[in-house]
């Protein structure tokens, strides 16, 4: 279904409350889900095989396009952290910054440097100018 998401890019308009939880937890090194907390050795690889084939700038392009802030910050925060890039990180500040929401901007440069610095990677300058885009834009 998220593979769906990125492809068609789910036009839906600017949600300031915020999605439940992800119903999938990250459990080590296997995925387990709420109702089978035993996944099967081949589901898992399938699953990890595509998210390793999700493309997320059609689905960001799509939401700078709509203004869609939330929902990209959504993407990122149901996504495991090894398959969140620095380059999705940016592309997902400048959604926050063309819609002019720097409370999700925040909270997702927050979340980048969070994720990043777990995988021991910092955030680039690309991704800091586009947040300071961002708070520039608003007059912060």
């Amino acid at each position: 279904m998220l593979g769906r998401l990125v492809h068609k890019a789910v036009q839906v308009p600017h949600d300031p409350v915020p999605l439940a939880p992800p119903p999938v937890l990250f459990t080590g090194h296997t995925w387990a889900s709420p109702s089978s907390p035993c996944p099967t050795r081949s589901s898992t690889h399938a699953f990890e095989r595509t998210l390793r084939r999700l493309q997320h700038k059609p689905f960001m392009e799509h939401a700078r396009t709509l203004k869609a802030s939330r929902q990209a910050f959504n993407l990122l925060r149901v996504l495991p952290p090894e398959f969140c890039f620095t380059k999705s990180f940016t592309m997902a500040l400048d959604v926050c910054a063309e819609a002019r929401d720097l409370a999700t901007g925040t909270a997702l440069f927050d979340m980048a440097e969070r994720t990043l610095s777990s995988m021991r990677r910092r955030p680039d300058l690309q991704m800091m100018t586009t947040y300071i885009k961002g708070a520039n834009g608003l007059g912060a």
